[in-house]
């Protein structure tokens, strides 16, 4: 018997031994597959999705429920996922390849808005935020202080603060934002230079919005013109109902109503490392009278409930209010250490997922990469040249957060750790991580230090725990160039990469699922 004589319900049951890749190309072979796998069937797409490990991870926003998705819509997802990762992972002297690509004409006329560019500051220029079924919206932040809202499949502009013709003193130094299944709004945080500050050391203050994307019109739901003495946030994270603030000296949590705010002390944070999910803060850290660094999970979302030690107030005055983590959140917190000591580190990159696509109990996996410096190889025994990047590879799992209904205590375990060794790709470089997606692919950035070009690299987290090899990294294009034309962002849902054209005219983003 041919393989297409068989009955549906055999052909069926050989489908739930199939991985996603597989039916992806079984549905290429032939017109009777491709119309049998496009029938409705959540069922088996739901198995599908369920079968897919962290590194398969699917392009679903924590706001997105599989119950609301059609079999069509989850179908999408699990091949999306098996592309993205056939074509990211695999070993290739000429990268990832492209599959669509997008492009965005900035209107910037006049150089009105400034430039694309990163400055001194640690900050976000560009950031795509997943909206309902399909949507997706550009956020940029230009160097004069303007924050965009983009309509990326209309490439229209649906919000621009401050409203351009104002003649306002107001300028954006740092953002977030993220989508409101229920209500169909862009809830959005910004922190922006007040134009009546009532604090006079530090004239920054932070406002949220409601933006509907339909009207295009915003209104602001909070804000506070409190100052930030201490030091001013440039990155902004939301968590749950609390906003993440992180500065190049510290960092402040705030209630998303903005009545409450305090920093966190009594802890050494790696800045870079800090990362948020599901209402949990994660970041790499030591604490006071602590030799190692330690991957450190906080109930942020408990913060502002839990008896405070000291009895001091905490409104919204991070200058003289401050949680200790190692007194006061003791029973708030789990800690892995990582067995490094101070001052091995010189950065850490950190992506939370909740596996929200598998059933219950659903977990959290954490991947980490962190470059070394010198006195850490050392430590570990690492024998290698000095024209070598190091780095350390670690990938965990939390479980059982709070605020999930659950009974059994807060897990968080390590699940595999290395070391990797790579040659440097030219001897007048600096290599480093630059970012790293929810599924485990990243990019690396090689900086020329003589003309500053700088070139990127595409790896996979899973591929470099097996090969530790330079061969597991792919260059990665830039329409025709390979050396980056300025700012670029990745999109860590999708795997999009994000960059602005050398006029700075046009912002285009590549697909790659």
């Amino acid at each position: 018997m041919h393989f297409l004589d068989l009955f549906d319900d055999v052909l069926l049951k050989i489908a739930y031994e199939c991985s996603a890749i597989d039916i992806f190309i079984l549905e290429r072979s032939c017109r009777t597959l491709r119309d049998f796998f496009s029938q409705p069937n959540r069922p088996l797409w739901l198995h599908i999705l369920g079968e897919l490990d962290e590194f398969h991870s699917p392009d679903l926003p924590s706001h997105i429920i599989l119950d609301s998705l059609s079999s069509d819509e989850l179908k999408r997802l699990a091949i999306r996922a098996a592309i993205g990762h056939a074509n990211w992972s695999k070993p290739s002297s000429s990268g990832p390849r492209v599959t669509r690509k997008r492009i965005i004409n900035l209107k910037n006329t006049g150089g009105m808005l400034g430039d694309l560019r990163q400055d001194k500051h640690i900050r976000e220029v560009m950031k795509i935020v997943p909206g309902g079924t399909g949507e997706e919206f550009l956020f940029i932040l230009w160097s004069e202080g303007y924050l965009q809202c983009w309509d990326v499949k209309k490439n229209t502009v649906i919000w621009t603060y401050p409203q351009l013709g104002t003649f306002q003193n107001e300028a954006v130094r740092g953002y977030d934002a993220e989508f409101d299944a229920q209500r169909g709004l862009l809830f959005i945080v910004v922190m922006e230079l007040s134009a009546e500050p009532q604090d006079w050391r530090s004239p920054w203050c932070m406002k949220t919005f409601w933006l509907n994307p339909e009207t295009k019109r915003a209104t602001v739901y909070r804000k506070t013109n409190q100052g930030f003495a201490w030091d001013v946030p440039s990155v902004l994270a939301i968590c749950g109902d609390v906003i993440v603030m992180i500065g190049n000296r510290g960092v402040a949590i705030a209630s998303r109503v903005l009545k409450q705010c305090f920093r966190l002390t009594g802890v050494e944070i790696i800045s870079d490392s800090v990362a948020v999910s599901d209402g949990c803060l994660f970041f790499v850290g030591r604490e006071e009278r602590d030799e190692h660094y330690s991957l450190i999970a906080l109930h942020a979302q408990q913060l502002f409930t839990h008896p405070r030690i000291r009895g001091a107030s905490c409104g919204f005055q991070p200058d003289n209010v401050g949680f200790s983590l190692t007194e006061e959140l003791r029973y708030l917190r789990i800690k892995e250490p990582l067995l490094m000591v101070a001052g091995h580190f010189r950065s850490v990159r950190l992506v939370p997922r909740r596996m929200t696509w598998r059933g219950p109990p659903h977990h959290t996996t954490i991947f980490a990469i962190g470059k070394l410096n010198d006195a850490a190889i050392s430590s570990s025994r690492i024998h290698s040249r000095s024209e070598n990047t190091r780095f350390w590879l670690s990938l965990f799992r939390f479980s059982s957060p709070a605020g999930h209904n659950s009974s059994l205590p807060p897990t968080l375990t390590l699940q595999q750790s290395t070391s990797v060794s790579i040659p440097l790709s030219h001897p007048y470089c600096t290599e480093d991580v630059h970012a790293l997606s929810h599924c485990g692919r990243g990019i690396l950035a090689s900086v020329n230090t003589l003309h500053k070009g700088t070139l990127y690299y595409a790896f996979s987290f899973e591929e470099l725990l097996e090969s530790r090899d330079r061969k597991a990294f792919g260059p990665i294009s830039f329409g025709r160039d390979h050396v980056a034309p300025g700012v670029v962002y990745y999109e860590k849902y999708s795997g999009a990469l994000t960059f602005v054209s050398k006029d700075q005219q046009k912002l285009v983003i590549q697909y790659y699922d």
